[in-house]
Order: structure tokens, then sequence, then C-alpha cells
């Protein structure tokens, strides 16, 4: 917790520093440093550093290289001692646009995550210090888990991505992750119960084997794939129940009582759905009596209730055509001519008998 707080407090008096005024107070405590002509290449502007003769893995070589040792120490001191404590910071060495940096921001990963100042570096090795320690004691199984171990590791890591992701310090986010890490391998080695593989699967397969039989048989459903999705259903349950119970008893009644409370919510939820249905459901013999109270009211109310009403007239059961008339009738699409006006008589009169109203119900 030490290392967050001074972490939070160290990166928020830093933030309150105004740039151009670090920036001179840095040249002027180095001031043999605060110019090199190797460095400064790129022009001004944002990620000028990241572009461009601040890489300590490719650039200084380059000058050690081309100009000698002495060159490339200033060219070094330079970038260390005036460019690395200021707030826009120098690439990650190796990271730069000059190195795999254009690589990584071709995949999307912001400048900003590639480039460190003074803070971000020392919280960073800070936290991944702490955040080491935690994790190889964790991993040992030294650390069990408490309430000051689950502050030191889940809350702490927790904090730590939050403020990398505001500062986008990578060093940061990797203590962080280190914190997450050692609280996951401290809970597993806290918590974890030998149990036989064997008498966990033989208590799951024999409960899965009773649920599936009597949910096959006590299942209300009709249809044999009803039956047998409910059955599969309580088979898995029953598995759950009775592997869990192998394991504690503690964790079998915990899984009965949530599969109790699952019950009762669907129960519920079917309650309420009948209670809605009715709700929008209308009664034939309140209805008949409203239309009675409105043609009381009205006389009129009668016959435009009757005009409003569709005028459709099914059959009871579907008529063949008579053989005469379905002889002639053919499947193949047959064109009238324009000078057709009406149905050949005999054809039309086959037609008006076989749609009589007599073959129609209402």
């Amino acid at each position: 917790m030490e290392v967050a707080v001074s972490s939070i407090s160290g990166v928020a008096v830093y933030g309150l520093i105004p740039a151009a005024t670090l920036r001179h107070y840095v040249d002027g405590v180095f001031p043999s440093f605060a110019k090199c002509a190797r460095a400064d290449i790129a022009p001004f502007g944002a990620f000028h550093r990241f572009r461009e003769g601040h890489d300590l893995l490719i650039d200084v070589p380059a000058t050690i290289r081309e100009c000698g040792f002495r060159d490339g120490f200033h060219h070094a001191g330079h970038i260390i001692l005036t460019d690395f404590p200021t707030k826009v910071g120098i690439p990650i060495p190796g990271l730069s646009e000059t190195g795999l940096g254009h690589l990584l921001v071709d995949h999307g990963i912001s400048k900003g995550w590639l480039s460190l100042h003074l803070m971000d570096g020392a919280v960073g090795v800070l936290a991944i210090s702490e955040g080491s320690s935690d994790l190889i004691a964790a991993l040992a199984g030294h650390l069990d888990m408490t309430a000051a171990t689950f502050f030191d590791t889940f809350f702490e890591g927790g904090l730590e991505i939050c403020l990398s992701a505001v500062t986008k310090n990578p060093f940061l986010a990797l203590g962080g992750i280190e914190n997450l890490a050692a609280g996951l391998a401290s809970a597993w080695h806290t918590f974890t119960i030998a149990v036989d593989p064997l008498t966990f699967l033989g208590g799951a397969m024999c409960s899965a084997v009773l649920g599936a039989l009597l949910g096959f048989a006590l299942s209300g459903a009709d249809g044999v794939n009803l039956k047998a999705r409910a059955s599969l259903a309580r088979a898995a349950r029953g598995a759950a129940v009775g592997g869990l119970f192998t394991i504690k008893t503690a964790f079998g009644f915990g899984c009965l009582l949530g599969l109790a409370a699952s019950s009762l919510g669907k129960a519920l939820a079917a309650h309420q759905e009948r209670d809605r249905q009715i709700l929008l459901s209308v009664d034939q013999d309140q209805f008949d009596r409203l239309l009675s109270a409105l043609s009381e009211g009205d006389p009129a109310f009668g016959r435009y209730w009757d005009d409003c009403l569709p005028r459709l007239w099914f059959m009871d059961s579907p008529h063949l055509l008579p053989t005469e008339l379905k002889n002639r009738l053919s499947s193949d699409i047959t064109m009238f001519s324009q000078e057709l006006r009406q149905l050949p008589s005999d054809l039309r009169t086959s037609l008006l008998d076989f749609l009589t109203p007599a073959t129609l119900t209402r």
C-alpha cells in the first residue's frame, strides 16, 4: 500500500509542475548536456522524441559507431539527464519509431505507452519490485489470503492498473498485473481442497443418472423430445450437486439453495405472466353486456356494429370440385384472348353451382 500511496501522490505533484518550468530547470542543472545536435534532429511537436534521435538502444550506439565514444556519451547524457526528467519523456529503448515502435503503433498501441519520463520510471520500478515479491511468495504458497492480503494484491493491483491507464505507464501496469496474479495464486493455495477424482466423478455420475431417470419419469411435458430435454437438465443439476457434496457439504447445500431460488424465480415469473395475460384478456360475457348496454342507449348502434363486422365465410370442410369441372381445368397456364369478355356459359354455370351459399357456413 505504501507503493500505491506514494505513486499516486508523486504523480499528482509531478503533474502540477508546468512543463516549461520543469524543462528549463533540468537544462539549468545540466547545462553542458542541454543541447545535442544528433538528438534534436526531429522537428518539435507531439512525441518528436519518439520519432527520431532519442532511442538509447538504437541512436546512441549509432552515434558511438559514427562519431566516437565522446559524442556518444554526450548523446546519452542529453537523453538521460535533460530529456528523461521532462513530462514528455523519452521512448522506451528499442521501442521508438526507428525501432519496433512503428509496428506497435500500427497495431493500435498509443505512443504514450511507448514513452517514459522520470516519474513513470520510478513509480514503475517500485510497483514491479513490490509486486514481484508478493508474486514469488504467493507461488511458493507462503502468502495466505486474508483481508490484508486482499488489499495488498487485488485492491492494490486494480488501483495500479487504473492509474497506469490514466498515465499510460506500462511499468506500473506490469506491477498491477503482478499483484493481481499474486492474489489469484494466494486464493488458489488458500481455498483449494484436495479431492479424489474418482470420488468426485462417482458422486457426480450417480447423481446425474438418478436425476435423469427421475426427470424423465416425473416430467409432465408432452413429447419425447421435451421429456428428454427436461431429464438432461435435471441430470446436469444433479451432477453439480453430487460433485459439490463430495468436495464439501456446505458447497452442496449452497448449490441446492441456489437451485431452489432459481426454481422459485421461474415459478414467480410464470405466475406474473398469467396475471398479465388475465389483465390483457376480455371476458366474453362482460363484452356482450357492454354491447347490450350500448344498443339500449343508441338503437342504431347494433346496425353500426353489424356493418363493422367482417363478412367472411369459411367452409366447414374442404369441398372437391366436381369431376366434370376438374377435368376441364388444367394446370397449364391459359391466356384468354382479348375478345373474350366473359367465361363460357357452361363453365360459368358449373362454377356458380359449386360456389353456392349452401356450401358455405359463417
